[in-house]
């Protein structure tokens, strides 16, 4: 299962994608519109603050927080994806199969209580492994941006190759790009085709689809010491 509340970040991004899809070249037969979730790491915290190993998760973090621009009215600012882990992901795929078109719904991890599917390295390995297997068409909202650049940057410090979605072509036209989203359609970035950064959580409530939800700093650091 998915974490809660990834679900309402797809539905965005479908029905974005839905709406905008006149703009698309074109539209593979496998869609996945999906959405990553990631997190401070401590770890990554310890190392570049060159805190004590012993030092509690909660007491790095808050250095983290701190050392990014951390205030009074905003006690939890964003931080790079380079100190962040991967913990989710979630997608929704549409796949055509002769006349019939269905919609299934993705999610890593799939069993919470298994250690190895939890970690980020079979989050992230099984990810990246699934995109170079199946080669769908992968759509999101500040995917390139974000979304991507922050599986490539994890699979680094976690020494993944996945070589079948990592494979880049000489030239555009010689096949999928899955990191060069201007000249690829193999991977597209809504917030490219509509223009740029919309706050999605304050205006798409309006337009009858679900939005990001934002959580206190309470909630975060229950999740993070999960």
């Amino acid at each position: 299962m998915a974490i809660p509340f990834q679900s309402d970040s797809v539905r965005s991004l479908l029905w974005l994608a839905n709406r905008v899809k006149v703009m698309f070249k074109t539209v593979k037969k496998r869609v996945w519109a999906f959405d990553a979730e990631w997190i401070p790491d401590p770890v990554a915290g310890r190392l570049l603050y060159d805190l004590p190993d012993e030092a509690p998760d909660s007491d790095v973090l808050r250095h983290m927080w701190r050392e990014g621009g951390a205030t009074d009215e905003d006690p939890t600012p964003y931080l790079k994806t380079v100190v962040c882990r991967i913990v989710s992901v979630a997608a929704v795929e549409r796949l055509v199969s002769g006349a019939n078109t269905k919609l299934h719904l993705l999610s890593l991890p799939h069993d919470l209580s298994d250690p190895e599917q939890v970690s980020e390295k079979g989050i992230v390995s099984t990810f990246l492994d699934k995109v170079g297997q199946y080669r769908p068409q992968l759509v999101g909202f500040n995917s390139a941006s974000a979304d991507l650049k922050a599986f490539i940057q994890r699979a680094i410090v976690l020494g993944i190759q996945a070589k079948g979605s990592c494979t880049r072509p000489n030239k555009p036209w010689e096949g999928d790009d899955y990191f060069d989203s201007r000249n690829s359609e193999a991977s597209i970035d809504i917030k490219d085709v509509i223009g740029g950064l919309i706050p999605i959580g304050s205006y798409s409530p309006k337009f009858g689809c679900g939005g990001i939800v934002n959580f206190s700093s309470e909630h975060q650091m229950d999740r993070i010491s999960e």
